[in-house]
């Protein structure tokens, strides 16, 4: 190999990557949301209370925003193309406060980043966020966790007003991400009208003498 040829090839060798690169297709990632029309609760007279939505937590296995799917039993895994728009605790959360706040049950809903005082306090998890592939059909999963306190109780015994677990299970139109998310969000759909029914229930059963009056004040004993 002659002096002038060796320069020659090191160019080859460090145009041949470059080239590589540009035959590789371009895989375009793909984002989904949550899209249903916030549930409507017409049986049911608003109260005079102002409740505020934590910050949500999520489980370790589900703390991306990439879709995971279980398609064998014990095994978790994601898609690299297809992701949600944000991590399931905010998705979750974020949703269910705009449930909330559009309902027109509570003098005002706030989040976690607002500033103020609240009546009542909502905390979460979501335990499961998944894509269940199955022979017959693909299931969307949906678990929340949920825990309703009173905010100005002092006793903090007496603070926990209930903890409960929301769950459901819909079958997806299709085996594909798009339909999954469709699914999932009947399922959030589902979940966030048990959960705000679940609240309202409880705060409508506080004894007279010890549920808040509008403007979050409380009655003196």
């Amino acid at each position: 190999m002659t002096g002038k040829t060796i320069p020659l090839v090191l160019l080859l060798l460090f145009l041949l990557p470059a080239c590589i690169n540009l035959k590789q297709p371009y895989r375009e990632v793909h984002y989904y949301t949550l899209e249903y029309p916030p549930p409507r609760f017409p049986d049911l007279k608003p109260l005079p209370v102002i409740l505020r939505v934590e910050p949500f937590t999520v489980s370790p296995e589900y703390d991306t925003d990439r879709i995971v799917f279980r398609n064998e039993a014990y095994a978790r895994n994601t898609y690299a193309y297809h992701r949600w728009r944000a991590r399931p605790n905010k998705l979750v959360r974020d949703f269910l406060a705009r449930d909330l706040r559009r309902s027109g049950l509570f003098l005002a809903v706030f989040t976690g980043e607002n500033v103020g005082q609240s009546d009542y306090a909502l905390e979460g998890s979501v335990e499961d966020l998944l894509e269940w592939d199955q022979k017959a059909q693909w299931l969307a999963v949906l678990t929340v966790d949920v825990t309703l306190l009173a905010s100005r109780e002092e006793d903090i015994t007496r603070r926990i007003i209930f903890q409960k677990t929301f769950s459901a299970r819909q079958p997806a139109a299709r085996k594909d991400p798009q339909a999954i998310a469709a699914a999932m969000s009947q399922a959030m759909a589902s979940v966030s009208g048990e959960i705000i029914r679940a609240v309202h229930a409880a705060i409508a059963a506080a004894p007279p003498g010890e549920a808040p009056q509008p403007g979050g004040s409380r009655e003196n004993p």
